[in-house]
């Protein structure tokens, strides 16, 4: 019997996981890495939000939203627990906005956005989903709307620079990566698969 030799076809999918796990591994750690070199700096943390950086750019570049969700859920956790940085209280906080930035940004990426719109788009969620939480822990303890409110803008007034980053740095960054990537899952890497896969209706 001869044997049988996968096509490129289906050794695709296989890859692109593989490629989704390295990139988990890799901006996970540097979202690790990254708010330890920013805390050098105090409150450039709260301002720059570097640990937010990476978890955009996996969600913006992997092929399933749950590999940057759950990413994003684990790295606050396990930088708490390694450096005490956030805090074991705020690190559940972090984790569900993180693993929101992440999953908001693939899916709209996946639904056919820009990156520039699904970094829009997910970085807006990030005021939404705080406003929640806290309006969650003033429940729970009993305290006033208006902190609530201050909390809320504090966030909005004091992340402005990083949030901003957020929008144009990191995006242009991933489309940059893209540009060069042979397994781009959204772009022109699939796109040049794509046709390299479709031998035409003359063929």
């Amino acid at each position: 019997m001869e044997p049988v030799t996968p096509s490129p076809g289906h050794s695709k999918p296989s890859l692109l996981a593989v490629r989704d796990l390295t990139l988990a591994g890799v901006l996970g750690a540097l979202a690790l890495i990254l708010p330890q070199a920013f805390h050098m700096v105090p409150g450039a943390g709260p301002l720059l939000l570097p640990m937010f950086w990476p978890m955009l750019a996996l969600g913006l570049s992997c092929r399933s939203p749950w590999v940057g969700g759950l990413t994003g859920v684990v790295v606050p956790l396990v930088s708490s627990g390694l450096t005490g940085m956030p805090p074991l209280h705020i690190a559940p906080l972090m984790s569900a906005e993180l693993a929101c930035l992440a999953v908001v940004s693939n899916v709209c990426r996946r639904a056919g956005a820009s990156l520039w719109l699904a970094s829009l788009l997910a970085v807006l969620c990030l005021p939404v989903l705080r406003s929640l939480e806290f309006v969650l822990l003033s429940g729970l303890m009993g305290l006033r709307g208006t902190l609530v409110e201050y909390a809320l803008a504090g966030f909005l007034l004091g992340s402005w620079p990083g949030l901003a980053l957020l929008v144009t740095v990191v995006p242009a960054a991933v489309a940059a990566v893209e540009r060069r990537s042979i397994l781009a899952v959204h772009g022109r890497g699939e796109a040049s698969t794509h046709e390299s896969e479709d031998p035409g209706p003359g063929s």
